[in-house]
This record gives structure tokens, C-alpha cells and sequence, in this order.
């Protein structure tokens, strides 16, 4: 025999156990009759199991429509094209005397419709410079090189504030992420440029870009400002020497055997510098020394590009040139040379020696004066 039951909901228990809170009960009965009360019929032999379900209440007496619950919900749609840097916009570098020194950043292109990305323009690139004596940009020119999968390959070189836009197809993809619009970007600083305005110390300065993209008949476009930072380091090279030999072909009047040697001194912004000499033979002294261990001393000397005459070694400092000298902003002297050493002898030395080969190694040290 089925035993038929009636669930009353658990407010209905709560009332009758508190009386604080039947005001609060009263209420929610109100609310209750309104909308309509159901009750369902319930097999205790087959507990749980749903039998039949009644409803008590008729449409036309209740009012109170079902409202479902809003929350107020807010979202962040990505901008439709953008340029996302991967690893920061501030560089700092040191220029040691290298030939080119660069400045790199990886990005990627990100646009919510991949079409827009298959046509790229590279566009507005800018360098400029800041700070006190910083009036000469230091960048050469720029590069974009693609990483991705679909610009892989495809390079754009750009002189700023020159030849500064660029036109790039890609191979069109439907990725979005990263992987597919990468790029690593290139600020080249040269020591021509270095050279050509004698740039020295710490010099800063910015690079700025554009990467406008077309799709759907619209434009999309995102740029970048960057800050470079740049040290440069004095330096000092010597170029184009050569051996020096000395024979009876360079006799010159007055009874003296001499030999000039042209050579090269780079300075960073062509700075001043000074010379020091030292003989392999013998020290504080200047020597071409034979097999037998007999010597013929010479007298050395320096003169730059200036009208002056020859500086020669300071006796109370041995090796040491008793002058300074200007060196040459450019690493090859433009082609040609900047100083002059000169190895004389007199002849009176050579008189009382017999003949044979009569050597000397030399080393010629430059640094600031």
C-alpha cells in the first residue's frame, strides 16, 4: 500500500521553531501564495523517484513573473592591430672601437582578424637624440628581420628620417599568436658615423617607428618609441707602420743616415694623445745591435700632420715624446696618414763598426695626453 506524504519546505520548520523570525516567515508566505505554492506526491515504498506533481495556483492569480538574476558583466576587447614588444624599450651599449654596435628588440604583430596583417607598411621611422651635447643622432640605419612563420625571411632595411617607409606582404596566416607575425628589430650605430661627427662619452637618444596594416577597406596602425643609451669608450689604434731599413741610399746632408716612416693614430673624436717609445735592445736607450752583440745608437723622433718640426724623446723620461698630437676621427685616416717617425743616425757613429746587419724592434705606444 503507497503512504502518501507532504514535503513541507524547510521555512515552513523554521517558523514554527523561532519566533524571531516569523515576521521574516510571514513575509516570505506572503510571497509564497502569491506566486503559488506546488507540492509533489511521493511513492515512500520507491523514495526519491518522482511520481506526479500538482500545481496549486492558476495563472490569472499569479502576478509575480520569474526574473532571472543580472550581473553586471564587463569586457576587454583586444584593440583590433597592435605591436607588442617581448623584451622591453630601453637599451644600453658600449661602443668599443667595433665596427657596428646593435641595438636589438624582438616584437610581434597581433590583430583580432589575421587578414589585416597579409599587407604591412613600415613607416615614419625617426632617431633623434637628448640630453646636454647630445645634438647628432648616432643611428645609422634600422632593420626589421621576420622570425614568424609567415614573414620568415623577409627583410627591411630604413635610413631614419631618410628613406623611411617600407612596403611588406606576408604569406598571410591564420594564427594569431605570436609565432606567426615576429620580427627582430635592429638599430645599427657604425663607427663611421661615430667618427664623422667625433662623437665621445654618453650619448642618448630614441628610435621611434609605425606599422600601419590594411584590411576590409580600413587602416589599422600601432607605434613604437624606444630609448637607446650609448657609451662610448675612448680608443686609440695605429695602423699602416712598416719596417724601417736604414743603407747608404738614405744618407742625407749633413753627414746624417735617416728614414721616415708614415703611419696612422685613430683617436675617438680625434682626440689629443701622447707617445711613448721602447727599444727591444736596450733600456732608456735606442740601439741596432748585431749578432756579436755590437751596437750603433740612433736618435728617434715624432712629428703629427702639424707645420712644427720633429718631437723628440724627453731625456729625463726615456721613450717618452716630449709632445702631444692630434689624432684622426677616422680609423684609416681617410685613406692616408698622421704621423711621421723618423730613426737618424750620425754618421760619425758609424765609422769605427764593421759592416753587417744591424737591427732594433721598436714599440710605439699611444694613449690620452
Amino acid at each position: 500500500m503507497s503512504k502518501l506524504s507532504i514535503r513541507w519546505p524547510a521555512w515552513v520548520r523554521l517558523c514554527s521553531a523561532s519566533g524571531r523570525n516569523m515576521m521574516r516567515c510571514f513575509a516570505a508566505m506572503a510571497l509564497l501564495l502569491v506566486s503559488g505554492l506546488s507540492f509533489s506526491v511521493y511513492d515512500s515504498d520507491k523514495a526519491g523517484v518522482l511520481k506526479s506533481g500538482v500545481d496549486l495556483s492558476s495563472p490569472a492569480e499569479s502576478s509575480l513573473e520569474a526574473t532571472p538574476s543580472v550581473a553586471e558583466v564587463s569586457t576587454t576587447r583586444e584593440p583590433p592591430f597592435g605591436i607588442h614588444m617581448l623584451d622591453g624599450s630601453s637599451f644600453h651599449k658600449y661602443w668599443n672601437g667595433e665596427r657596428e654596435v646593435v641595438f636589438e628588440a624582438d616584437f610581434c604583430l597581433l590583430a583580432r582578424d589575421p587578414a589585416v596583417l597579409k599587407d604591412l607598411q613600415f613607416s615614419n621611422v625617426r632617431s633623434g637624440v637628448y640630453g646636454y651635447h647630445n645634438d647628432v643622432r648616432f643611428i645609422d640605419h634600422v632593420v626589421f628581420k621576420g622570425t614568424g612563420s609567415a614573414v620568415g625571411n623577409k627583410q627591411i632595411e630604413l635610413v631614419p628620417n631618410s628613406t623611411s617607409s617600407a612596403r611588406l606582404l606576408t604569406r598571410g596566416h591564420n594564427n594569431q599568436s605570436c609565432s606567426a607575425y615576429s620580427f627582430t628589430l635592429q638599430a645599427v650605430a657604425t663607427s663611421d658615423l661615430i667618427d664623422e661627427y667625433g662623437l665621445g662619452g654618453r650619448r642618448q637618444g630614441w628610435l621611434s617607428f609605425k606599422i600601419t596594416a590594411q584590411g576590409h577597406g580600413r587602416l589599422y596602425y600601432d607605434q613604437v618609441h624606444l630609448y637607446l643609451d650609448l657609451s662610448i669608450i675612448p680608443v686609440y689604434k695605429i695602423s699602416k707602420t712598416r719596417n724601417i731599413v736604414l743603407n747608404r741610399h738614405d744618407i742625407q746632408p749633413g753627414n746624417w743616415l735617416w728614414e721616415d716612416m708614415y703611419f696612422c693614430v685613430y683617436g675617438t673624436g680625434g682626440a689629443r694623445y701622447s707617445m711613448t717609445l721602447d727599444s727591444s735592445n736596450s733600456g732608456g736607450k735606442f740601439v741596432l745591435m748585431n749578432s756579436r752583440g755590437e751596437s750603433i745608437q740612433y736618435l728617434p723622433s715624432v712629428r703629427d700632420t702639424s707645420p712644427y718640426g720633429y718631437c723628440d724623446v724627453t731625456p729625463s723620461q726615456p721613450g717618452k715624446i716630449n709632445c702631444s698630437f692630434i689624432s684622426s676621427r677616422s680609423q684609416t685616416c681617410n685613406g692616408g696618414t698622421n704621423a711621421r717617425f723618423r730613426a737618424a743616425i750620425p754618421m760619425r757613429n758609424l765609422k769605427p763598426l764593421d759592416a753587417g746587419s744591424y737591427s732594433d724592434i721598436m714599440q710605439i705606444t699611444i694613449g690620452p695626453e
